[in-house]
């Protein structure tokens, strides 16, 4: 009797074993599939991978798109590292540098994961969706690392060439996986354009043409004072605004900050600069394009004390409110494609 339970709990036991075993493995399984990354479980579900760890440099084509103008990565860096307990799975970097200087990002640094589905790796990138793949048919034989890339982010051939001793990696974010360098940018001159100011009189809503100069104030022409007015025409009861700022250039991103009035500081990035145009992002949501302007006198409007005038064509209205603009700093996700904002909301000024 003895004998027969102890065989029956041995045999419950091993069941039991078995069991967990198979969950364990369906786990594993379940998020391979899924885009998952299992952290140090070891599995024979795969052919390990022998080769793909270390450093290259190849022909990825990572494109940039900044309006409707799109910008071809000159050198891209791949860092591949395979999980110490399990090498069908892993991590990595993707650095691409962009040498074209119309090209407002010099660089960007991807973090990504992989893992082994069907003989062919899986990558995925949090950042941009746009970027995941899949590269089939891929050896490893000397110093190249050769495959098929299936994905609209990439060329269709992969080649890579391995690199001994690069040095240049974590550049990105921790929280957001994603880092963005922009080029440096000198802004100077008087320019004209749409910058989504209105005035609304009641039920009606009238559009303001917009007149901005960027004045340096140090040799390298990043950083220095600005004035920005806004003209309405009649029968709007506003003549215009006159709004003094100053602006800085830092890490690509030029920062205005109007000392009267914090709500309407700005961010402006993805700079496209010519001799005659100017065009940009602000905010995260708002876009502008505006054009050089030839002799423009009429600046130094604003009052000094306050950095701020307003002047109306006849009578001065009962109240005016300024508009308040949605300050937002860009940060995180890789932006693949920037779509036109019809209507971002910069400043709201409202007369009763």
């Amino acid at each position: 009797m003895k004998t027969c339970l102890t065989n029956l709990l041995c045999c419950m036991a091993a069941c039991l074993a078995l069991s967990l075993i198979s969950c364990g493995d369906d786990e594993l399984v379940y998020e391979r599939y899924n885009g998952g990354y299992n952290n140090g479980y070891n599995s024979d579900y795969e052919t390990p991978v022998n080769g793909f760890a270390g450093q290259w440099k190849g022909s990825l084509q990572v494109k940039c798109h900044v309006f409707s103008t799109t910008f071809l990565a000159d050198e891209v860096y791949v860092k591949i590292d395979v999980n110490e307990k399990n090498n069908t799975i892993g991590t990595g970097e993707l650095l691409c540098f962009y040498d074209n200087e119309r090209c407002p990002v010099v660089a960007e640094s991807i973090f990504f994961t992989w893992y082994v589905r069907d003989s062919e790796i899986v990558i995925d990138v949090p950042c941009d969706a746009n970027l995941c793949c899949t590269v089939a048919n891929w050896s490893v034989s000397g110093d190249m690392l050769t495959g098929v890339i299936k994905g609209e982010g990439f060329s269709s051939v992969l080649e890579l060439r391995s690199l001994n001793g690069y040095n240049e990696w974590g550049k990105y974010s921790e929280e957001t996986k994603y880092a963005v360098f922009y080029r440096n940018q000198a802004i100077s001159g008087e320019w004209t354009g749409d910058l989504n100011f209105s005035c609304k009189e009641g039920d009606t809503e009238y559009k303001a043409t917009a007149c901005i100069r960027f004045q340096p104030k140090d040799e390298k022409g990043l950083r220095g004072v600005g004035e920005e007015i806004e003209y309405y025409e009649k029968p709007c009861t506003i003549h215009y605004e006159s709004l003094y700022f100053t602006w800085e250039m830092v890490d690509g991103v030029l920062e205005l900050t109007y000392p009267y009035d914090e709500s309407m500081n700005m961010d402006i990035y993805q700079i496209l600069l010519t001799a005659d145009t100017f065009e940009a992002l602000f905010n995260a949501d708002g876009e502008f394009h505006l054009t050089k302007l030839v002799d423009y006198k009429d600046w130094g409007l604003y009052d000094k004390t306050t950095g701020y005038a307003i002047a109306y064509y006849e009578v001065e209205a009962p109240e005016a409110v300024r508009r308040m603009m949605s300050a937002r700093t860009l940060r995180g996700q890789r932006l693949n494609e920037r779509s036109r904002v019809d209507y971002p909301q910069r400043r709201t000024v409202s007369i009763q």
